[in-house]
């Protein structure tokens, strides 16, 4: 997965990018709101962890001015979040909210199920697309022809002519 971090508190930034990485994760940082908005619009992310509140900006500052694709999952890190902040995160496409202080295996957990629905929705957008029925069509056809390019009616199991 490839993750951006956003906090600003260099120890949490420093200790997350660290756990992350030894999952096997490509990361970034961002040590504010107005770095995260630059990096997330550098190159695309799996999923952005958000520290809610910075000293230049606060999360929902982030999620109005960043241009986030759809495909990213944005978790939410906070030790506290007012309710009527937290229909706002939503609003504005917040897939999740981990309270601190949390463990690496919460962690671990909620960046396994943003994977896990990420993958779902890459599956229903390609099956939408009807890519995958052109793809099927496309190997039959390229394995309906023997090595001479003659059609044969068993596709892949046709037996090669010398």
């Amino acid at each position: 997965m490839r993750i951006l971090v956003i906090d600003d508190d260099v120890t949490m930034l420093w200790s997350l990018c660290s756990a992350l990485r030894r999952w096997g994760s490509e990361v970034d940082a961002a040590t504010g709101a107005c770095a995260g908005v630059r990096m997330v619009a550098s190159k695309p992310f799996d999923a952005v962890l958000l520290d809610y509140r910075m000293p230049d900006h606060d999360g929902v500052w982030f999620l109005r001015n960043a241009i986030i694709p759809p495909e990213t999952k944005v978790i939410v890190m906070s030790g506290y979040v007012d309710p009527k902040a937290l229909s706002e995160l939503k609003r504005l496409g917040v897939g999740d909210v981990l309270e601190k202080p949390f463990s690496e295996d919460e962690l671990h957990d909620r960046l396994q199920k943003v994977s896990v629905e990420s993958t779902w929705q890459r599956q229903a957008d390609y099956k939408q697309t009807g890519k995958e029925t052109k793809i099927r069509e496309d190997v039959h056809v390229a394995h309906a022809d023997d090595r001479n390019g003659r059609s044969h009616p068993y596709g892949a199991a046709a037996p090669h002519a010398a």
